[in-house]
């Protein structure tokens, strides 16, 4: 693993295009660091709390009147669900955390996450079709020793996509926190009016850990799948193509059924498709707002599952096939190299 992760270290184009994407990261949240008030003004209300309380309150009351009015199981478990969270919600406190709402803001800015895609997409091309020869035959000549190169290539892989999810959130939160203020860490993310009907009753900076750690999980899925189309064909240029063109058509289709999903008169095939994509579309993690905005279930074998857990469980199953497929192929064409 160690001699992967050098290797990527010391090929100058992927340095060159990691510093690259990371200046244009950084470039582009210092100009738009004075415009988000012109693009969002956050409702920032001395009753905050009070109106949170009643909306759960409420919330209480119309899941205890479903539960008493039906016999259905799943429909009486998601009532008890909804009943808990809302019963063990946090204390909005007043005052200005501002942080939050532009936060929430940055975090739907889609186009710029695509940069990190990106990278990870060429570095696992970089990193699969760079070694058709030479020494590396040597590794070939055993089973064991194309699954241990194999799997110091996917740790490498794992280690470097971690690194720039951590790096580019950490950088959107930098761009937040140095002109808009947070005066506690911990305060709920319900301080932002619309978290108000979030389903997990977390803080500000629990909230950043899961952006944190849901984003490794896209990197790490996005480099998998290049890994696996450059195992199959073997050619830079069209592993990094056909996965970015995946990455792009998921993205175009969750931006298509996102517009006007707040409006009533919204088709219902359009809010499904919505609804469907967040459930089983890993792209959907790169601007998870949609997990955290509303209170959506998934009825798995009569238990309610939020959409967010069951995408996430959904990624690791295809990551995880992808990972397994990506190895059978890189074993069997190497065997003829030797």
């Amino acid at each position: 693993m160690r001699f992967e992760i050098k290797k990527l270290l010391t090929n100058k184009i992927i340095i060159a295009l990691f510093a690259l994407i990371i200046t244009a990261i950084f470039v582009y949240f210092a100009i738009t660091i004075g415009t988000f008030s012109k693009g969002y003004n956050p409702v920032l209300q001395t009753d905050l709390g009070e109106k949170y309380n009643e909306q759960c309150e409420a919330q209480i009351r119309t899941a205890e009147r479903i539960k008493s009015e039906t016999n259905d199981v799943y429909t009486r478990r998601l009532s008890d669900k909804i009943i808990a969270v809302c019963e063990n919600r946090h204390e909005i406190p007043n005052g200005d955390n501002s942080a939050i709402s532009w936060f929430r803001v940055v975090l739907d800015d889609s186009y710029i996450s695509l940069l990190p895609l990106f990278f990870c997409v060429l570095m696992s091309a970089e990193l699969f079709c760079s070694d058709r020869g030479g020494v590396y035959k040597l590794n070939f000549t055993s089973k064991n020793g194309r699954l241990v190169l194999y799997k110091n290539k996917a740790l490498a892989l794992v280690i470097f996509s971690a690194c720039t999810a951590v790096v580019f959130t950490l950088s959107e939160l930098a761009a937040v926190l140095l002109k808009y203020k947070i005066e506690n860490i911990n305060s709920p993310i319900q301080t932002e009016i619309m978290y108000f009907n979030c389903a997990y009753n977390i803080g500000f900076l629990e909230f950043i850990f899961a952006i944190i750690g849901i984003r490794i999980l896209l990197c790490i899925f996005v480099c998998f799948l290049t890994a696996f189309f450059a195992n199959l064909f073997g050619n830079l240029i069209a592993s990094a193509t056909l996965s970015a063109g995946v990455c792009a058509l998921l993205l175009v289709l969750y931006e298509r059924t996102l517009a006007n999903h707040g409006s009533p008169e919204i088709a219902p095939t359009k809010y499904f498709a919505h609804h469907a994509l967040l459930k089983f579309s890993p792209i959907c993690l790169l601007c998870p707002n949609g997990f955290f905005v509303s209170r959506n279930y998934v009825n798995v074998l009569g238990f309610p599952i939020t959409e967010l857990f069951f995408n996430i469980a959904a990624t690791v199953i295809m990551t995880i096939i992808l990972a397994i497929f990506s190895g059978f192929l890189f074993a069997q064409k190497r065997r003829a190299i030797v």
